[in-house]
């Protein structure tokens, strides 16, 4: 965005600053909190050019339980993107 001033930044910061993600246990438990199933429910549009990309792979969506409780794929953990794609296949 516009408010990174990432030309202020040091070097080492321009280039780790793209390599993990930057959210916390605590911002991901507000953004699980905030997913509803309102929010998690296809939606389908006449003639949607992009209605082939709207298929999820790999996740069972809503990805809500019996009980309405959201439900994540993996726990989310900071990596590198390298590491990620090593060893999880959700990307």
């Amino acid at each position: 965005g516009k408010n990174k001033i990432r030309y202020a930044k040091d070097d080492n910061f321009q280039t780790t600053s793209l390599y993990y993600e930057t959210c916390t246990k605590e911002q991901n438990w507000m953004l699980d909190k905030m997913m509803t199933k309102y929010w998690l429910r296809p939606r389908y549009f006449e003639n949607d050019p992009y209605s082939p990309y709207h298929t999820r792979h790999g996740v069972n969506a809503p990805r809500v339980d019996d009980k309405g409780k959201f439900l994540r794929e993996r726990p989310k953990i900071l990596l590198e993107d390298t590491v990620a794609d090593a060893h999880f296949r959700d990307r």
